[in-house]
């Protein structure tokens, strides 16, 4: 991969870290990550409506030697965006404030901006039925060794969904991982978290 530093759009969050390759390439060129974060599998898709989306799963521990957690960078690298979502439960979705700033960048996107601004006023919030981008894992295990954990990835989508219809509605399935936390993080291998 070809490794590059882009500054992000002002309204993006956090920034964005490169250039993503062609689908089921290994993924963006890894940022310099805190000490505490390793990371466990990176690989781009191009998706129906957002297009070529990037997905990099990483392990952070606290940085005591406790407990670790699994977090996930989706990035849209021609469109310079980078998201940070936390997997603490295993599946979550971006912010609403993300979505907006989707909505804002996506041509295809720019004609239900009225809509969702209306529901945001109507309900406080864009319900995920709606539209709703979200990294999932699943088949997630440790063992059979200490500190090994396995698993899968998916980014699930609803974009534009109203009275059954959808622009888009589907998964997007990234593959999955094998890593050995001990080498990584020796006092963490066994407590992984609650995404399982």
């Amino acid at each position: 991969p070809v490794a590059c530093d882009i500054p992000p759009p002002p309204t993006a969050s956090p920034v964005s870290r490169g250039v993503c390759p062609r689908e089921g390439a290994a993924g963006p060129a890894p940022k310099p990550s805190p000490s505490n974060c390793t990371s466990l599998f990176s690989k781009c898709k191009v998706t129906q409506v957002l297009g070529n989306v990037c997905l990099e799963l990483l392990e952070c521990s606290d940085g005591g030697g406790g407990a670790t957690q699994l977090d996930a960078e989706l990035s849209i690298p021609d469109k310079d965006l980078t998201f940070d979502v936390p997997l603490g439960k295993g599946r979550e979705c971006l912010t609403d404030t993300d979505l907006l700033i989707l909505l804002a960048m996506i041509p295809q996107l720019a004609p239900y901006e009225k809509q969702i601004k209306q529901l945001i006023e109507l309900r406080g919030f864009i319900p995920a039925k709606v539209f709703s981008e979200c990294v999932r894992l699943y088949n997630v295990t440790r063992g059979p060794a200490p500190g090994e954990l396995s698993g899968c990835v998916a980014l699930d989508s609803n974009v534009m969904c109203w009275k059954d219809k959808c622009l888009h509605q589907g998964t997007t399935d990234y593959g999955c991982f094998h890593h050995n936390t001990t080498k990584a993080h020796p006092a963490a291998a066994n407590s992984v978290g609650a995404y399982q």
